[in-house]
Formats: structure tokens, sequence, C-alpha cells
């Protein structure tokens, strides 16, 4: 569910149950547990797929996304 959104993509902040996930910049997003402990980051060359995945209902975790290096994204994190 996306809560807010500045110009293009920089801030764009999407809910999950148990997390959440922030657009920092055009090709990462950082990942945060509900008490703001950094879970992990996702690296990507297509930003634009991966939002129009999240809007469209996509879960990264549930749907285990990698973070661009091979490593399968969890809630325990994986930094």
């Amino acid at each position: 569910m996306k809560e807010y959104k500045f110009d293009d993509y920089d801030g764009k902040k999407y809910s999950f149950e148990g997390y959440y996930a922030i657009i920092s910049n055009y090709e990462k997003i950082n990942f945060y547990n509900d008490n703001d402990e950094y879970l992990g980051n996702v690296i990507t060359d297509d930003m634009e797929s991966c939002i129009k995945d999240l809007e469209n209902g996509a879960n990264p975790i549930v749907d285990q996304w990698e973070d661009g290096a091979g490593t399968t994204l969890r809630m325990e994190g994986w930094t």
C-alpha cells in the first residue's frame, strides 16, 4: 500500500504486514521492520518494474524477491 510519494520515485513508501519498504533513490529500495530496524535493501536496474509489481500487490518478502546479489529477502533481515 502506497503511503506517500515525493517527486519521481524518491521517498515512495510501501507498507506490508510486519515491515515496510522505502524507495530511497532510482535503484535502491530499503526495507525496515515495524520497529524501524533495517532489514536490508534491494538494488535494481529496473525500478519501473519493481514499482509496477508493488502497485499490483506484490509482497517482496512473501514473493521471495532477491536483493540483487542473490540473497532472498526474509523478515529476519538479509544484510
